[in-house]
């Protein structure tokens, strides 16, 4: 289990999610939120 903890942080000026990681998270993110406002609607 601790073979998994990161000993190193992320360099500065690097983002850990690619591009195409962050849109997918976007487009979860949105789906997500249109969703819960149709069923409170």
């Amino acid at each position: 289990m601790l073979s998994f903890v990161r000993t190193h942080p992320f360099q500065p000026g690097r983002s850990p999610l690619s591009p195409g990681s962050r849109a997918g998270l976007g487009a979860a993110v949105a789906l997500l939120a249109i969703v819960s406002a149709v069923d409170l609607a």
